[in-house]
């Protein structure tokens, strides 16, 4: 069972507004008001309590979004997972899937109808966070589990999402993730097995990056940073006992500059944006990538090789870097 672990508490109004979000585990709390962003603990934190209204508990907080009104002003929300399905449990944290967000005006008067396309994407079914089901302690799974235990690495920013949504925080807090949960996008899909008389589990999790995002035929190709679109890291893993196997497979759009513009399906037709000369440093970049992530890689080219085909004509255009 996924633990609510963090009650939100609003008080004050105008420019004494103040949103604080205490964390029930250890007794501590973040304050948010205007300019401030910071962290109590419990000598004060029960001082500020008594000038606040107890509003809802949570599951967990995305960061603090920032929008602008017509006149330029910076409207500030507390972003807050209100509503999350557990996806399954790997090793000793849940995956949760978000369904419902909450968005907190951390100055009165800024209008939460303005974050309704935030809390729309947010909660189609695609975003997940780590968290420990006992303590509530937040896990990052935007790292797959090779980097994880081979390489040392904590976070990876390639699928982090919610990326944005710490800028106000990090003026102020020397860790955010001690508060804020790492989303990533994609999926997770967690099945138990059985191998003999043990109990294992499997999962497939795909992280899309948020690198070179957009929708298809909108976004295509690399850009000048050596990232593609539609770019997803897949990871299959099983876990037995203390054994644990990480299988990885990437796939992304063609590493050279295209486009496909166009309305109608059938009528998308590519089009080269560069030549060979323009595109080979950015190529370059992005294999260098590829070898810096994931060290030794095969490349599986699913083009269609139909003569005269638009995907022909790119599969000679990419096989010639």
């Amino acid at each position: 069972m996924i633990p609510k672990n963090l009650r939100l508490y609003v008080g004050g109004s105008g420019s004494n507004r103040k949103v604080l979000l205490e964390n029930k585990g250890n007794n501590t709390a973040l304050l948010l008001q205007a300019d401030v962003c910071a962290e109590l603990h419990s000598s004060e934190l029960s001082q500020i309590k008594s000038m606040c209204e107890r509003v809802t508990d949570v599951y967990a907080s995305i960061g603090v979004l920032i929008l602008y009104n017509g006149e330029g002003r910076e409207m500030r929300y507390l972003g807050l997972v209100s509503a999350c399905n557990s996806a399954g449990k790997l090793t000793d944290f849940e995956m949760c899937c978000v369904t419902d967000v909450l968005f907190v005006e951390i100055s009165e008067g800024d209008s939460v109808e303005k974050t309704a396309a935030c809390k729309k994407l947010l909660c189609q079914g695609t975003f997940f966070f780590g968290m420990t089901s006992e303590s509530g302690l937040i896990c990052d799974i935007t790292v797959n589990m090779q980097s994880k235990l081979n390489k040392g690495l904590a976070s990876d920013s390639r699928f982090l999402w919610n990326r944005s949504l710490f800028t106000h925080p990090l003026k102020f807090l020397p860790d955010p993730s001690l508060w804020f949960v790492n989303l990533i996008c994609g999926s997770v899909s967690i099945s138990t097995i059985y191998c003999g008389n043990q109990q294992a589990h499997a999962a497939v999790i795909s992280r899309v990056s948020s690198e070179r995002a957009g929708t298809r035929f909108q976004v295509r190709g690399v850009d000048d940073n050596g990232c593609v679109a539609n770019f997803v890291e897949t990871e299959q893993c099983v876990v037995l006992g203390e054994k644990l196997s990480s299988f990885l497979q990437v796939r992304g759009s063609v590493p050279v500059f295209w486009e496909q513009p166009g309305i109608q399906v059938g009528s998308h037709k590519l089009t080269m944006t560069r030549g060979y000369e323009l595109t080979q440093v950015a190529y370059d970049k992005h294999m260098t990538l590829l070898k810096r992530n994931y060290g030794l890689v095969m490349i599986l080219n699913l083009l269609s090789n139909k003569a005269e085909s638009d995907e022909n004509r790119l599969s000679k255009q990419y096989q010639v870097h």
